[in-house]
């Protein structure tokens, strides 16, 4: 959950991946949130990927539009 989280997937695109609820899923990550002593989810999956646990996929298209907008 943490994983499709940091890549940006929304609540309801992870349960339909799990086939389980929306609900479900918030509560798990809220529960990684709460052990990790995080203040938010954002701040979870900043740890997880600090850790090595979460692995971001830069797009580099995505990187090539940021530097073509600050221009």
């Amino acid at each position: 959950m943490c994983q499709w989280s940091a890549e940006g997937k929304q609540v309801s695109d992870i349960a339909q991946i799990l086939g389980i609820t929306p609900r479900t899923v918030t509560f798990h990550l809220n529960q990684v949130v709460e052990k990790l002593g995080a203040s938010s989810k954002s701040q979870a999956i900043s740890w997880a990927v600090k850790q090595g646990l979460v692995r971001l996929n830069i797009d580099t298209a995505l990187v090539g539009n940021v530097d073509e907008g600050a221009q």
